[in-house]
């Protein structure tokens, strides 16, 4: 049927019901062909567009889908943005404050050191010979330990296992003065140690005051003999040590560093 455009008569073909398509590959209804030509010129006959308004049309119709396409590609992005960022500052400092009930102690892996393990020359006397931490590293090390003063926790104790990016990883929390425990030693390459140390580890913990507010420093495999779970590398992982000799995880936190 006929329809008016500025006051003039446009009367659909067979090739606009065919040839207009829409956004979304569907072909545009007589109604919908009309409305999109709006307001441009046409031939005195009135039933086709000059050809020159149809190319100019039909150009400015392939930029508002692809402006559609963009727009729901950046919701898309900004979707899955919200879904996988990590916890922020505030989210963190409340799971810290758990660190301030009676018979909760903190554990976390050191922070990123880059690579696997040591090299073949390893000393535990020489942090060159040493997988150490990188520049990301020592930037997580320190937003950890700003967290949990955020959340108004004062950490009583600090330990850590002697390897130097441990050692680094403890000392850039700056929760207070550092002391070293050979049970936060990594077994990496002595898996025949991981009995005798988890055991220790374990005792250790039990004999705490439920008082005392603690952070311990080690490697994945310790927590993983002690907790029964991995961890990222800067993981803190909170640990409710109970009176009937069991040790259960009752918080994770993971903060990444913004470098």
């Amino acid at each position: 049927m006929p329809h008016r455009i500025h006051g003039q008569i446009y009367r659909p073909t067979n090739s606009s019901r065919q040839n207009r398509i829409g956004c979304r590959g569907r072909r545009a209804t007589d109604q919908q062909f009309a409305q999109r030509w709006d307001g441009m010129q046409v031939d005195r006959d009135w039933k086709l567009p000059k050809r020159r308004s149809r190319l100019s049309h039909f150009i400015r119709s392939r930029l508002l889908c692809l402006n559609q396409s963009i727009t729901h590609l950046l919701l898309a992005v900004a979707l899955m943005a919200a879904l996988i960022l990590p916890p922020t500052r505030t989210v963190a400092d409340a799971r810290f404050s758990l660190l301030s009930e009676p018979g909760i102690v903190a554990i976390m892996r050191h922070a990123h050191a880059p690579g696997t393990g040591d090299p073949a020359s390893f000393r535990l006397d020489d942090c060159a010979s040493q997988r150490n931490l990188g520049a990301r590293g020592a930037e997580q090390a320190r937003q950890i330990g700003a967290a949990i003063r955020a959340a108004d926790v004062t950490v009583d104790r600090v330990l850590t296992s002697q390897w130097c990016r441990c050692r680094d990883t403890a000392k850039l929390l700056d929760l207070g003065p550092v002391e070293e425990l050979p049970a936060l030693n990594s077994f990496f390459r002595y898996p025949d140690r991981s009995g005798r140390q988890t055991a220790d580890l374990r005792q250790f913990l039990f004999d705490l005051p439920p008082e005392e507010t603690v952070l311990l420093v080690t490697h994945y495999v310790n927590i993983r003999a002690l907790a029964g779970r991995s961890a990222a590398s800067g993981e803190v992982l909170l640990l409710k040590i109970e009176s009937g000799e069991t040790i259960s995880v009752v918080g994770e936190i993971l903060i990444y560093p913004r470098l």
